[in-house]
């Protein structure tokens, strides 16, 4: 039967489980490529850019400005966290046979939907906090640039504080995401 081995796919014939099979391998390449890049790109955000960033103020804050504007590093990441989690519930639907309680209710189940849920909470967070304020250090730094590249007190003062809030909101995502990976990595032991 491949890999299509739960009870959606015995309703199937067998060229239709073949079908199902390369269509399943198709969303785990999507999903694990994207989730890799997505939680890579966090880790490493978390544990070494931004302090790196924080600690060498202000030639920091230029690292930060190629970041965000010319190299559109969070674009790069909303995209990475939204397909990691369509792709990861359009395979949660059908490992669970379109939302069957039963199997959510499984300890395997359980475990993917904890970690399911901790991506979509770190996603949610990255988008609704972090971006905003990544984009408004965005637009804060290209008016000191044009302004001759010397902020002003109320200019250094949000930005300090827009830091220190994108600082701690990237930490919860990590963990969040830290979270998801070991459930992820844990289920397929987990019966």
């Amino acid at each position: 039967m491949g890999i299509c081995k739960n009870e959606y796919c015995l309703y199937l014939g067998k060229s239709k489980q073949n079908t199902m099979a390369t269509h399943i391998l198709i969303l785990r390449i999507i999903h694990i490529l994207a989730a890799t890049f997505w939680a890579g790109g966090v880790f490493t955000l978390a544990m070494f850019i931004l302090p790196s960033v924080n600690n060498s103020m202000p030639e920091g804050g230029k690292v930060m400005q190629k970041m965000l504007s010319t190299y559109h590093f969070p674009t790069y990441m909303t995209l990475a966290g939204l397909l990691t989690i369509l792709s990861g519930l359009w395979l949660y639907y059908i490992l669970s046979s379109g939302f069957e309680m039963t199997w959510i209710k499984s300890a395997h189940g359980l475990t993917l939907t904890i970690g399911g849920l901790s991506a979509i909470l770190a996603f949610l967070h990255g988008f609704t906090s972090n971006r905003p304020k990544a984009a408004r250090v965005g637009q804060i730094s290209k008016a000191i640039m044009e302004a001759g590249g010397k902020p002003t007190e109320a200019q250094l003062a949000e930005m300090t504080k827009l830091r220190n809030s994108i600082t701690t909101g990237t930490n919860i995502i990590a963990i969040l995401i830290l979270v998801t990976v070991i459930c992820m990595a844990a289920a397929q032991y987990i019966n």
